[in-house]
């Protein structure tokens, strides 16, 4: 056969224009539906995280997965485009209470270990002294033979990783 070739599986330039059309006329009852249902999806989203402005936030990201994942993800065959979008903005706002409870849970954390800030809160000259102390022992290091420097720094890395709370240390393993 004359001709540019084709190659399998591609979509012929009439299949193409055919996907194009379904996926606008899906995108444009998607519009409608999200109009008719922005009071609905609200108060399932509202109901879910219990705040309002996070309710809409949710109902927004919602719309905004729907409209990008629509073409893709919708199939009509397992039910109607209002049930899907619900369904969507549920599933948003329950990520979004997950979410608010890890930082909840990791600012209840920071809180209770103040130990554990990030290093860029420590004062310069703080900063300064342990990058010269760090560098004065990797040169003290260096002048060892090889198979001191693996033991020094294994009980390095083994002091480093032992727990330090009383808490941790209260299992023992049986032997």
């Amino acid at each position: 056969m004359l001709g540019t070739p084709v190659l399998e599986g591609a979509p012929l330039p009439a299949q193409a224009s055919c996907t194009a059309s379904v996926d606008q006329a899906l995108l444009d009852e998607l519009t409608d539906v999200c109009e008719r249902l922005y009071d609905t999806c609200l108060r399932v989203a509202a109901r879910t995280v219990r705040d309002r402005s996070l309710a809409e936030e949710v109902v927004q990201e919602a719309f905004l997965a729907a409209w990008q994942h629509a073409p893709s993800r919708f199939d009509p065959a397992r039910g109607p485009l209002e049930t899907w979008l619900l369904t969507l903005t549920r599933y948003k706002a329950v990520d979004a209470v997950r979410h608010a409870e890890h930082l909840r849970r990791v600012r209840r954390r920071e809180e209770a270990e103040p130990h554990r800030t990030s290093p860029s809160c420590d004062a310069p000259e703080d900063i300064v002294l342990r990058e010269h102390d760090a560098d004065q022992l990797r040169r003290g290091l260096e002048v060892l033979p090889r198979a001191q420097q693996r033991v020094l720094l294994a009980a390095y890395w083994e002091d480093c990783l032992r727990p330090r709370s009383p808490a941790a240390t209260r299992y023992r393993w049986a032997r």
